[in-house]
């Protein structure tokens, strides 16, 4: 068992370091004037039912729902992370009107 969360630890650190050093370049690219094109990060539908679940729990506003989505997604809930979810739920909420 110890190996197994000694393991899990390890793969935290490098998908934190790996996660950090993606944000580094992300940040140049934008810096020298290139757009970095929107990764998808969710199955088709997935983002629909995720706001929608979280409209049902009484979160209300892009931020809010953006973190919820966050939070069943299980990722770190980053300044750069958060702005990103939370424009992919405006475009979600947008088609709702």
């Amino acid at each position: 068992m110890k190996a197994l969360l000694t393991k899990r630890d390890e793969l935290r650190a490098t998908i934190k370091s790996a996660q950090s050093d993606l944000r580094a370049i992300e940040a140049a690219i934008r810096i020298m004037g290139g757009e970095a094109p929107r990764t998808q990060l969710f199955a088709r539908g997935q983002l629909k039912a995720l706001v929608c679940d979280a409209m049902r729990a009484g979160a209300e506003g892009n931020r809010a729902i953006a973190l919820s989505v966050i939070e069943t997604m299980r990722w770190e809930a980053t300044d750069e992370r958060v702005r990103d979810v939370a424009l992919r739920v405006k475009d979600v909420t947008k088609r709702f009107r």
